[in-house]
């Protein structure tokens, strides 16, 4: 499991890719950035999706999990 920020940096997830590494899980806390940056208490969704992102372009399979929190529930 990883939390996805350092695949948004340049060249990171080909890196990944090309090492044998094939799918990823994820977790992901709202379908907002309030939402998930809310719960890990840094602004991170940004970050997040775009190495959601590279990771599928460069065919890293991804898996997402979420928690149902209390304060998330919501918006899920």
């Amino acid at each position: 499991m990883t939390s996805g920020l350092a695949l948004s940096e340049d060249g990171v997830a080909e890196a990944w890719a090309a090492s044998g590494i094939r799918s990823i899980a994820v977790p992901i806390y709202g379908a907002q950035a309030s939402q998930h940056d809310g719960v890990v208490r840094v602004p991170a969704f940004d970050r997040l999706v775009a190495g959601l992102d590279a990771a599928h372009g460069a065919g890293i399979t991804v898996h997402t999990h979420t928690l149902a929190l209390a304060e998330t529930l919501p918006g899920l």
